[in-house]
């Protein structure tokens, strides 16, 4: 049977859709102008759209963690960023991070390192072989072991990539250079606290070269930047040094 499409349906669907996308870029022109040129450079340089939200998010996240924790904002140019587009600050330390549609900001007076992911539905003979391929002897061990094999393997993925963050080598380390050991990253004799926090159904791990106390905001969703663009998102942490 054919559908009847009732008169002038197409036509208000199309203002519909005109009107959302016009918002949409209003909306990014307001927020895109209260981020550095840098960061604006990146998002430009950018086409998918997803991925444009998600730069955005995560600029705003910087913004607003420096404006809670340090009085400044992302724009002022305190923060200067590396040919890779690493954002570094006087006296502070900073790490970003998206995955999926969440983003954040890592602000410490220490070394450190944030990583976000969103768990997806993966067999766990595929997680057993992704831990043997990426992770220690001991983290791999971990996982088989587990009660729960996803919630083990997405703490010890989101607390490796924070700590090799935070070591600035990415994926270059051996993987049975460090380990995760509860609420620490070992490696060698060395001990680097690490925390895994889940909100919305995210992993977010912070690892840094001192001890952790940290007050974890709500991150910030591209989906609803509009009402997060004045909203206090990321990760501010307050470092005592090791001895």
């Amino acid at each position: 049977m054919q559908r009847r499409i009732r008169p002038g349906h197409n036509a208000k669907a199309r203002r519909a859709r005109h009107m959302s996308r016009r918002c949409c870029s209003e909306l990014s022109i307001r927020l895109t102008a209260g981020i550095s040129e840098a960061r604006r450079a990146k998002y430009n340089a950018l086409s998918a759209p997803k991925d444009r939200a998600l730069s955005l998010a995560a600029s705003l996240a910087l913004d607003c963690v420096l404006h809670t924790a340090a009085g400044m904002r992302e724009k002022d140019g305190a923060v200067t960023y590396s040919q890779l587009g690493a954002p570094t600050l006087s006296g502070k330390y900073i790490s970003l991070s998206h995955s999926g549609m969440l983003a954040g900001a890592a602000l410490s007076t220490a070394p450190c390192g944030l990583d976000i992911e969103q768990p997806r539905y993966l067999p766990h003979k595929r997680m057993l072989a992704l831990s043997e391929r990426f992770f220690s002897e001991n983290d791999a061990e971990t996982v088989r072991t587990a009660d729960s094999i996803a919630d083990a393997f997405f703490r010890i993925w989101t607390c490796r990539e924070a700590f090799m963050k935070l070591t600035g080598n990415g994926f270059s380390m051996p993987r049975d250079s460090f380990c995760i050991d509860g609420n620490a990253a070992v490696s060698g004799e060395k001990i680097y606290p690490v925390r895994t926090y889940i909100k919305r159904g995210y992993y977010i791990s912070v690892c840094s070269t001192s001890t952790l106390t940290a007050q974890l905001p709500e991150p910030i969703d591209p989906r609803t930047l509009g009402r997060f663009c004045r909203a206090s998102a990321g990760i501010s942490m307050h470092s005592e040094d090791l001895n």
